[in-house]
């Protein structure tokens, strides 16, 4: 189901594939991960979109965004900025 910013705090009825049902309260929370940078300063990674859903599903996704963006962000700044043989800057 889709839900809209309308929808925010309303109770819904939610039963999962496996079969679980439980009453959870839809919320918006913007996808923002906080992180320390190499020099110690406060970085914010991700776009801020609104992550409308149940509470249950939108903390999911911010506790999986919680550890993945910070681990693409330092991978990201490990790479080599020279990209020579056109590989995209992919170590051999």
């Amino acid at each position: 189901m889709r839900y809209t910013e309308e929808d925010v705090g309303k109770e819904v009825k939610v039963i999962y594939e496996h079969g679980t049902a439980m009453t959870d309260v839809i919320v918006a929370v913007p996808l923002w991960v906080k992180m320390r940078g190499p020099d110690n300063e406060m970085i914010i990674l991700g776009d801020g979109q609104l992550l409308i859903g149940p509470l249950m599903e939108v903390g999911h996704i911010l506790a999986r965004a919680s550890i993945a963006l910070p681990e693409m962000f330092l991978n990201q700044q490990s790479m080599p900025d020279d990209d020579e043989d056109g590989d995209g800057g992919v170590p051999v």
